[in-house]
């Protein structure tokens, strides 16, 4: 068997793909394809990680080339960032965005540090610090 080697796509969901195009781009700087379909709107996070955000009421419908998906209600999502919190801050700050918490991560030697925060479509985007998931703490 081949083994799974990652996660190629993440799915969000949001009313508003125009709105969503501006804070992925705009705010978190994603690279887009520019695709303005009524489905929904594509941003590369990585090489081989693509971020995904459809609009609910176009991809639950059945019939559709791909099975039928969506959710109701705020997703989440946690990208890595650099070390640099302030920069982050700053740039949020710029483009009206609050900071809903900030955590240090007590159970990784590296203390970790996350800040969330709310897309247009209510989800929870995590900028993180580093992988918090590993405890060598390397």
């Amino acid at each position: 068997m081949t083994p799974i080697r990652g996660i190629l796509e993440t799915v969000l969901y949001c009313d508003d793909l125009d709105a969503a195009q501006r804070f992925y781009s705009g705010v978190l700087g994603l690279a887009s394809d520019g695709d303005t379909s009524t489905l929904m709107r594509t941003f590369r996070v990585a090489p081989e990680q693509v971020l995904l955000v459809f609009d609910p009421g176009v991809s639950e419908p059945a019939g559709r080339d791909v099975p039928s998906h969506g959710c109701r209600g705020p997703g989440h999502v946690a990208l890595l960032i650099g070390d640099d919190l302030s920069v982050w801050r700053e740039r949020l700050a710029a483009h009206g965005v609050g900071i809903e918490q900030e955590i240090t991560w007590p159970q990784n030697r590296r203390r970790d540090r996350s800040i969330y925060i709310r897309d247009p479509g209510g989800n929870s985007v995590e900028l993180i610090t580093g992988d918090i998931w590993d405890d060598s703490g390397a």
